[in-house]
C-alpha cells in the first residue's frame, strides 16, 4: 500500500475527526467521557475545536493518504510544540484546556478528574520544550498496514531535526509500536472507570518519552 503523509488542511478536519473518533469508539474512556456517544452535535464541536488549534502555530496536523486509492484519508495525528510556562490555547482558571462541549455530551466531572489525577504525571514534558503527540488514529480497514507508524515515524525526524524531545500516553494497543520506535516509559496511570459506569475495568496509560536521537529498538 502507498502511503504519504501529508499536512492536513482545513477542508480535511473533519474526515479525520470522524477518522480518530470512530478509531477510540469501543475505548471504555471515550464510552465514560462520551455518555451518548458519537452523536453528530458531538461530531461538529469536536471538528470546531480542531479547526481553532489548526490555526495554533505549536499544532501540526498530519494525515496518511493511500495514493492508490485516489489520495484517500487513512489516518491522522497531531504533535503539539509546547513550551514550558507558554499554555497554548486557552485554559480555565485551573489551568485545564476547556473542551468547549455542551454538558449532554461530556462527562464533565469526569474529564477534569482525569486531568487532575494525569496532570502531575506529565510534569517531565512540563520542564523543558517538548513535542506532545496526540489523537493518533487510523481508519478502521486500513490498521496494522504502517499507516500508524508512518506518522509517528514523522514526528520524529521532525523532533530530531529540532532537537526536541517526544512525549506520548499510549493504551495497551500501541504501547509495543511505541517501544520499537524508541519510546520508553517514565510513568503508568490506572484509573478505575467502574466508579463511573458499571461493568467497565481498570483503564491504563503508559507515559513515555523519547529523547532527541534516540535509536529504535
Amino acid at each position: 500500500m502507498p502511503l504519504k503523509v501529508i499536512p492536513i488542511i482545513p477542508e480535511d478536519l473533519d474526515t479525520c475527526c470522524s477518522i480518530h473518533y470512530g478509531a477510540y469508539n469501543d475505548n471504555p474512556f471515550f464510552q465514560v467521557l462520551y455518555p451518548k456517544g458519537h452523536t453528530n452535535d458531538l461530531q461538529k464541536n469536536l471538528t470546531y475545536h480542531d479547526r481553532r488549534e489548526h490555526k495554533d502555530p505549536h499544532v501540526h496536523m498530519f494525515c496518511v493518504i493511500d495514493t492508490a486509492s485516489k489520495d484517500k484519508i487513512i489516518g491522522a495525528a497531531k504533535w503539539t510544540v509546547v513550551h514550558p510556562g507558554v499554555p497554548s490555547g486557552e485554559q480555565d482558571e485551573q489551568g485545564h484546556d476547556p473542551p468547549g462541549i455542551p454538558d449532554e455530551d461530556l462527562n464533565a466531572p469526569f474529564f477534569y478528574h482525569f486531568l487532575d489525577v494525569v496532570q502531575p504525571l506529565r510534569k517531565i514534558h512540563q520542564t523543558r520544550k517538548t513535542i506532545v503527540l496526540s489523537d493518533l488514529s487510523v481508519l478502521e480497514g486500513h490498521r496494522h498496514q504502517g499507516a500508524g507508524r508512518l506518522l509517528v515515524k514523522t514526528l520524529i525526524d521532525f523532533a530530531d531535526k529540532e532537537g526536541l524531545p517526544c512525549y506520548l500516553e499510549s493504551t495497551p494497543k500501541g504501547y509495543n509500536m511505541y517501544k520499537q520506535l524508541g519510546f520508553r516509559d517514565v510513568d503508568k496511570l490506572e484509573m478505575d472507570l467502574g466508579q463511573w459506569k458499571k461493568g467497565l475495568d481498570v483503564y491504563k496509560l503508559a507515559l513515555m518519552y523519547r529523547d532527541a536521537g534516540e535509536s529504535s529498538a
